[in-house]
């Protein structure tokens, strides 16, 4: 473990190292590498350059825009140097990394076993055979068609027989009207010569 200590310290120092390089002056540099040459503390160095940063981005308007908005679009970009960090990591810190992480990964690999047994209901055997009842479904559909075409020519002519049906018996209630009254007046007027003396 002290080796993967020793390796994040190198690589902090490598880093805090580019930085001040970036951000410092050539005058302030020079401080920095003899200060550097008398050991003085991560935590301060790093302490230093904030500042030192935040001031270069008071001054400079587009850098603070830059970082805003980076800020704000961080979920969306790829962290390579994420990636970068983890093939530089020993054995010894992807070995601890998994040994932190053994509770969720047993836990992920239960969950997978539970849905090893339903995967037959996700894809049945019978989708497979989908494609060699294609024929016989094409050949229901043909049939249906003509069988709803037949269907729709045979509402229509059953529609004209009751519209047909519908005319005859007005046409018969009428004429039994007119006979009714045609009757009842012959009706009335033999009543009347019936009652002539």
């Amino acid at each position: 473990m002290s080796t993967a200590s020793g390796n994040e310290v190198e690589l902090l120092e490598f880093r805090l190292r580019q930085l001040e390089t970036l951000l410092l002056v050539t005058q302030e540099r020079a401080a920095v590498d003899q200060a550097n040459s008398s050991e003085r503390h991560l935590t301060s160095r790093l302490a230093a350059l904030e500042t030192q940063f935040r001031h270069h981005t008071k001054r400079n308007f587009s850098i603070d825009e830059f970082i805003q908005k980076y800020e704000a679009m961080k979920p969306f970009l790829d962290n390579h140097s994420l990636e970068m960090e983890a093939e530089r990591l020993p054995a010894e810190a992807k070995l601890e990394i998994l040994m932190s992480s053994e509770t969720e990964l047993t836990q992920v690999c239960q969950q997978l076993a539970e849905l090893e047994p339903l995967q037959k209901y996700v894809n049945p055997p019978e989708f497979g055979k989908a494609a060699q009842c294609a024929p016989a479904v094409e050949e229901l559909v043909t049939k249906h068609r003509s069988q709803a075409q037949e269907h729709q020519s045979a509402s229509q002519q059953l529609l004209q027989i009751i519209d047909a049906y519908n005319t005859t018996v007005n046409s018969l209630s009428e004429m039994f009207l007119t006979w009714d009254g045609t009757l009842a007046e012959i009706e009335g007027q033999i009543r009347a010569l019936e009652k002539k003396p």
